[in-house]
């Protein structure tokens, strides 16, 4: 049986806890590097605003994360 290779693919899942900013988390591995991925929905009146930003944090070892999550910035907060 040949093991599953999840290289250059990820999954992301519901966040059930209502006080998280991201309502969606999951993992990512890209060129066999693990990340942990985030999704916020983008809440903007503008019909050009994406619906969902995305904030990808390496994992490490020892905390699992490299950083905290933090929501992206808004359209307003943008500077260009």
């Amino acid at each position: 049986m040949q093991e599953y290779d999840n290289t250059n693919k990820g999954s992301l899942w519901k966040t059930e806890d209502e006080s998280k900013k991201y309502i969606l988390n999951g993992t990512l591995n890209v060129n066999g590097k693990d990340f942990m991925i985030f999704a916020y929905k983008v809440e903007s009146e503008n019909p050009k605003a994406p619906k969902l930003n995305l904030s990808v944090l390496e994992k490490t070892p020892v905390s699992g994360f490299a950083e905290k999550p933090t929501a992206p910035k808004t359209q307003d907060e943008i500077p260009f």
